[in-house]
């Protein structure tokens, strides 16, 4: 919900795999909370990104398949990354670890609601699949209502406050001065 991507870029580039509690991870949930934000929105055309391993193991309000449907309701598209590899990693002392990854969630809530699937094994193909994304969105105008003045304003300031530094001055030298 935000228009910053140096900011949003930044935030993406710093996830890693245990940036999630022990817990789980609950799609539908977040997918949910998204699409409650969009509600309000009133913009023509709406769309979630969701980068995720694609495995949903907690559910606690809303399952991914519920809130798929919301989605699909709301017109709102949402486009999905995995983020994980389905090939087994070594962890420690030679033992073979794998990362849950259901790539099968992912690209039916990107099918069903229009939007696009997109794997992202590294950095490289993160940074791809953002940059696909944006290619895809429409572009709005986005009208800033303010005035920005055409000249600095500080030096009025500055001489106001010259000129009551230079009248306490001066009352210290006549009756006003202050006893310690």
């Amino acid at each position: 919900l935000t228009l910053d991507y140096k900011t949003l870029d930044s935030i993406v580039r710093d996830l890693a795999i245990g940036d999630v509690p022990e817990m789980g991870t609950a799609i539908g949930d977040a997918l949910g909370l998204a699409l409650g934000s969009l509600r309000r929105s009133e913009a023509a055309s709406k769309v979630v990104i969701l980068v995720s391993d694609g495995d949903s193991n907690v559910a606690r309000v809303v399952n991914p398949t519920e809130a798929k449907d919301i989605a699909v309701e709301m017109g709102v598209r949402v486009f999905t990354i995995l983020v994980g590899s389905e090939r087994p990693s070594r962890g420690g002392f030679l033992r073979r670890r794998q990362h849950a990854v259901n790539p099968k969630l992912l690209r039916d809530i990107a099918a069903d609601t229009g939007g696009l699937f997109f794997r992202a094994g590294d950095d490289e193909a993160l940074d791809a699949s953002f940059e696909a994304i944006r290619a895809t969105l429409e572009k709005s105008e986005v009208r800033i209502v303010g005035r920005t003045p055409n000249e600095d304003l500080f030096d009025r300031f500055v001489l106001a406050a010259l000129l009551f530094l230079a009248l306490e001055v001066i009352m210290r030298m006549t009756r006003w001065r202050t006893f310690p």
